[in-house]
């Protein structure tokens, strides 16, 4: 009898049959598991920012030279014509107003440091 047991036990296991002895087989579909369903970021569609993320430090040194190359072409745009504004004759005419002339001033650096001073008495 314990035999019939054994059986009717082993064949309760096998609901779908021919699965192997001991292991429970089902006809039912697969549940869901969490991980199946595709992520958002996953995809063909992100081939392009992928590939820009990974070489963006190449694309921050191609942008940087470009910059550069048009702050040095651009670095002293106008100034000539700046200096054919009224403005600025003005500014270097009132520069030379305040200027001192070089010989004023000049006997201070000239004598000899090592000299005596003279006595105050």
């Amino acid at each position: 009898m314990a035999s019939r047991e054994e059986a009717s036990s082993s064949t309760s296991l096998e609901v779908g049959g021919g699965g192997l002895d001991g292991f429970a087989t089902s006809s039912l579909p697969m549940p869901e598991l969490p991980g199946e369903e595709p992520d958002f970021w996953e995809g063909p569609q992100w081939n392009a920012f992928g590939f820009f993320i990974r070489y963006q430090w190449a694309f921050g040194i191609v942008f940087a030279l470009i910059a550069c190359g048009i702050a040095v072409a651009t670095y002293n745009e106008g100034a000539v014509d700046f200096r054919k504004t009224p403005v600025y004759k003005e500014s270097i005419q009132s520069q030379e107003l305040l200027e001192e002339p070089e010989a004023s001033n000049s006997d201070v650096f000239e004598g000899n440091p090592t000299e005596v001073a003279p006595s105050l008495e």
